[in-house]
């Protein structure tokens, strides 16, 4: 479930990691490493959203790694009203928990817990200043000198 601008910025990557040594292209290859070669860790995604969150949403301190996901959930929800395929996608064993975010979709007309005062519109706008960020800045900055991160989409 991505949008075609983050397809589109994560083909880039893909290209561009087809040159990085540290890669042996299996299917096992983690899809990111940490700049010590490793397989990123859960933290250092956390540590990342946290910074371009920052920098989108200066002021927030209310949205978290989770708080993202819980957002993807109902949007994906909202558009694709198919349950099993939401348990899938977010790797769910019990349908009872991924009930929680379809219950939540449903109610999107009252402001949540996850997404105070901020629009589905927004939220995308969020998912992929963010993404577009750490794909160019985290792991392709060697090749995009002159990437801009605060220029908007």
């Amino acid at each position: 479930y991505f949008s075609d601008t983050a397809a589109e910025y994560l083909g880039e990557y893909l290209e561009q990691r087809k040159t990085d040594v540290r890669y042996s292209a299996l299917p096992s290859d983690p899809l990111f490493l940490n700049p010590s070669g490793d397989r990123i860790s859960v933290r250092g995604i956390e540590k990342m959203l946290d910074k371009y969150i920052t920098a989108a949403l200066p002021g927030r301190n209310d949205i978290t790694v989770h708080k993202l996901r819980s957002s993807f959930a109902m949007s994906f929800y909202s558009s694709e009203k198919d349950i099993l395929a939401l348990q899938e996608r977010m790797n769910h064993k019990s349908l009872n928990t991924t009930n929680i975010y379809a219950k939540a979709a449903e109610n999107a007309s009252k402001l949540t817990r996850n997404w105070r005062n901020i629009t589905h519109k927004e939220v995308t706008e969020i998912f992929i200043y963010i993404f577009r960020n750490i794909i160019y800045t985290e792991f392709m900055s060697r090749n995009h000198s002159n990437f801009d991160p605060q220029s908007k989409i």
